[in-house]
């Protein structure tokens, strides 16, 4: 399995108090809008444990990538409030999961890693810039993917809490218009399945903002490494900065496939505060994850009460 490379511009801004952010809703390949009973029985269809089996990890370059101005102080330290798992576990989370995907940009398929993200809506997961949006340069937008969808707790092809559609993807145009590294974070509303809200069936993790670089924090995703990427991975570690003028953390985990959360304060039902997600990996096993700051608060803010 190869891993997929994208050209990228170096990241060049950090977030401001709430940087722009865009919405696009979410349509399989031939155009279709999803959440029609039709396109759910497409999906169905197209995603085959085959094609599942076969999807690349989707990743920015794995390369170091430096800002262009020094990070600006965090604001005040603020945090989301929770919602309870439908049962608990330890080790895999039934509030991450894999999420596929076909990108407009080659028609290939690839897969990332998601959260299911605490919301009024009850609806919301939250993943990589990369995972929803190809990325543009110079201005120039890039597509956004087709055929999303979200699969809680994914093991060996089974799907224990079914699939969860894309409905409607939100990106900082940072990433849609210039592929900016320092905002590659994505939020996805998905459509109810068989009547059940997202996080009424799997609980929703926390979403944290403004806290320091430095953290323990667990991450849960896919790699593309790891039991071929059929089994969901954890990985403790200790964030920290990039360094300066990159405003960016990291961790030492090594996942090959962007979009898992990093949790602040994991318990044992598998819950945590979402203070990162897996952006690049770069030399030595490094991963790096766009810093919380302000602008993640906005995009929740936006977002998060939509249905």
């Amino acid at each position: 399995m190869s891993t997929r490379y994208r050209s990228s511009r170096a990241a060049s801004t950090a977030q401001g108090p709430g940087p722009d952010t865009v919405t696009a809703t979410a349509r399989l390949a031939d155009g279709t809008t999803a959440g029609a009973p039709a396109a759910a029985t497409a999906l169905e269809r197209y995603w085959t444990p085959e094609r599942m089996a076969e999807a690349t990890p989707a990743e920015p370059p794995a390369h170091s990538v430096r800002a262009a101005m020094t990070p600006r102080p965090a604001g005040t330290p603020g945090s989301t409030p929770p919602v309870p798992p439908a049962r608990g576990v330890l080790l895999e989370t039934p509030a991450a999961g894999k999420v596929f995907y076909t990108s407009p940009s080659d028609n290939k398929d690839y897969f990332c890693s998601a959260a299911a993200l605490a919301s009024p809506s009850k609806q919301l997961v939250i993943t990589a810039g990369h995972c929803v949006n190809d990325s543009g340069t110079a201005g120039k937008p890039g597509a956004y993917v087709r055929n999303w969808v979200y699969i809680p707790a994914f093991r060996s092809g089974t799907r224990p809490y079914g699939t969860f559609q894309a409905k409607e993807f939100r990106a900082f145009t940072g990433w849609v218009n210039n592929s900016d590294l320092q905002v590659d974070i994505g939020m996805v509303t998905t459509h109810p399945l068989n009547g059940k809200k997202l996080t009424h069936v799997t609980g929703g993790n926390w979403l944290s903002w403004n806290y320091d670089h430095q953290q323990t924090v667990t991450a849960f995703g896919y790699s593309a490494d790891h039991n071929n990427s059929q089994i969901q991975r954890s990985c403790q570690s200790t964030a920290s900065p990039v360094g300066a003028p990159d405003n960016r953390v990291q961790i030492k985990c090594a996942f090959r496939g962007g979009g898992g959360p990093w949790l602040r304060n994991q318990a044992g039902s598998g819950l945590g505060f979402v203070n990162g997600v897996v952006s690049t990996l770069i030399a030595d096993g490094w991963n790096r994850s766009s810093y919380f700051g302000d602008g993640v608060k906005a995009m929740w803010d936006l977002q998060g009460a939509r249905t």
